[in-house]
């Protein structure tokens, strides 16, 4: 029985521009792509501060940390998703945010969605450990006080819903509201 489900934020409850960000200033620079991998990596795990990551992004693609900053505030909210949660999965089922974020980040993108629309909002340089490590998914389960098999999983990227389903969570991979309220609807009725 589904007794919960996670979502990933960026790609799914708000837009990602990391990709847009990405093949702007570091697509065509293998070097450069591989440093802001690693600084993304270490900070996701909680081993930079944001203002260290800004800084460190600024450096590797050569832009002032204030246009940094502006081009990573730029996401917008998935209203319908959020409004769905919030109105028909809240009543019935526990809701968490599993998402790969560094340290301070909580404070500009969850503290709107904390406790009034989910239930735990689990960040991974809070806990060390960033998706797709299976262990990040076992956490989430841990924290919500339910068994891996009895969650859903909801990511953009298809790699992350791959490693939920190893350690037993159903997994749906998010297109776009309509496709992705449909296909969870089928996940649950057929819990």
């Amino acid at each position: 029985m589904i007794k919960a489900i996670i979502f990933d934020c960026f790609g799914v409850l708000a837009s990602d521009n990391w990709q847009e960000f990405h093949d702007k200033y570091l697509a065509h620079d293998e070097d450069k792509s591989t440093r802001a991998a690693t600084l993304n990596s270490l900070s996701d795990k909680g081993g930079c501060s944001d203002d260290e990551w800004v800084a460190g992004m600024a450096a590797i693609v050569g832009l002032s940390e204030e246009q940094v900053r502006h081009e990573r505030r730029s996401n917008v909210d998935n209203i319908e998703l959020l409004n769905y949660i919030k109105e028909e999965l809240n009543p019935q089922y526990k809701t968490a945010i599993l998402s790969n974020v560094g340290k301070d980040f909580r404070a500009d993108v969850f503290r709107k969605w904390e406790e009034t629309i989910f239930d735990k909002v689990i960040l991974s340089c809070d806990i060390g450990l960033a998706k797709p490590d299976k262990r990040a998914f076992d956490t989430a389960a841990i924290l919500l006080n339910v068994r891996a098999f009895e969650c859903i999983f909801v990511d953009d990227k298809l790699h992350n819903v791959e490693a939920a389903e190893v350690v037993g969570m159903r997994g749906l991979q998010y297109r776009d509201f309509a496709t992705s309220k449909k296909d969870l609807q089928e996940l649950l009725h057929e819990d």
